[in-house]
């Protein structure tokens, strides 16, 4: 749970750094998390971006079929 509230504030500082900011899940997790656990890392930043979500804070806009990004939501662009 703690990584996850890191993560969490990482990718909130990130954002607040960068308006307009978006990137893939592999993106996310290796550039604005820095975080280079292979898998692990990735689920993390997935579960933290999924609570994110669900908070309103992030939007996540399917590109095309195979690409998904993400970034601020309405909460945080208001």
């Amino acid at each position: 749970m703690a990584e996850q509230t890191e993560t969490v504030r990482k990718i909130l500082t990130y954002l607040g750094n960068r308006p307009g900011k978006e990137d893939t899940l592999e993106g996310i997790t290796g550039w604005w998390t820095k975080t280079d656990r292979g898998s692990h890392g990735v689920d993390e930043v997935l579960n933290a971006l999924k609570l994110l979500i669900e908070k309103g804070d992030i939007e996540e806009v399917k590109i095309s079929r195979d690409v998904v990004v993400y970034r601020a939501g309405k909460k945080q662009n208001a």
